[in-house]
Order: structure tokens, then C-alpha cells, then sequence
């Protein structure tokens, strides 16, 4: 129900049902509602009461994006050097946050690169063994290589190994 309302252009409606949500991922999507009602003060009171443990600070997509979202409204608030902190903060717990880093290079300051993308962070060491086990999951296939038939029959020539 709220989702479709924030959705069918009934900001209003989802506004008054997640207000009184006490859920991290509540008060996010009230945020982002107030984003849209261009409320953008109450947005930034509700990501500032979710509570995020220490424990969720690695590889949760929610709190990089609470992270991202409050860097965008400090940056509409022109407080920049709060705004790149959270960036900051949004790509240390997810580096492929790729509009996160665009919106750090805005500012004009130098970006070390290597201590964002770095191939021993935990998140991303997680998503190339996810990427792995895809692959191996995935069936081996070899091809006859047949140039002459038709494209019918080199479909029929695929085998499984």
C-alpha cells in the first residue's frame, strides 16, 4: 500500500501512513517521501533518528543509501564539507555506489581512488565471490564451430559439458 502510493504520485498519502513508522527502512521511505513533498527538513530529521549499529555498517545497501540521501540534502543545504562526509561514508560500506563518488568529484577536491575502490574492501570481496559462484553455477557450454549451416542448425550444434 505505501509502496504504490509513494509510487502513483500520492506522495501526500504515504506521507500520513509513514510518519509513524519507528522501522529503519520506514523512516528511509518516509524521507525520501518528504523529498518529494519538498520537505526537505523533515527528511533530513528522519534519517538523523535511524539508528545504525555498528554491526550494520558493512555491506547493507540501506544504510549506504541513508548515507547517500543525507549527503544529498546537506549538499542542497550547501553545508559541502558535511555533504562529502557522508558520501564518504556511503562508499565505505558500498563502493559501487557509483553516484556517491560522482558527487564527491563535484566539489573539486582531490579523491583517492585506490582507498574507495579497493579490491580487499569487504563488500566488494563479497560481491566478486557472489560473481564467481554465478559463474560456476552457470552451465559449460562448447560450440561446434560450423560457419556453412544455417543459423537453425548451429543452435542444435551447442552441447552441454
Amino acid at each position: 500500500m505505501v509502496i504504490s502510493s509513494s509510487g502513483d504520485n500520492k506522495p501526500y498519502k504515504a506521507y500520513y501512513i509513514l510518519k509513524e513508522c519507528t522501522s529503519s527502512t520506514g523512516k528511509y521511505k518516509f524521507a525520501l517521501t518528504c523529498i518529494k513533498l519538498n520537505k526537505l527538513q523533515e527528511a533530513e530529521k528522519a534519517l538523523a533518528t535511524i539508528k545504525i549499529k555498528d554491526d550494520e555498517k558493512t555491506a547493507n545497501n540501506l544504510v549506504a543509501s541513508i548515507y547517500y540521501i543525507q549527503g544529498m540534502l546537506a549538499e542542497k543545504e550547501v553545508r559541502h564539507k558535511e555533504a562529502y562526509g557522508f558520501y564518504q561514508k556511503c562508499l565505505s560500506i558500498d563502493p559501487t555506489m557509483w553516484v556517491a563518488f560522482e558527487r564527491m568529484c563535484r566539489f573539486g577536491q582531490i579523491v583517492n581512488v585506490n582507498s574507495i575502490f579497493n579490491e580487499s574492501h569487504p563488500f566488494l570481496q563479497s560481491l566478486n565471490i557472489r560473481i564467481v559462484e554465478g559463474v560456476t553455477k552457470t552451465p559449460l557450454v562448447k560450440c561446434e564451430n560450423n560457419m556453412d549451416d544455417s543459423i537453425g542448425t548451429n543452435l542444435s550444434r551447442f552441447q552441454s559439458i
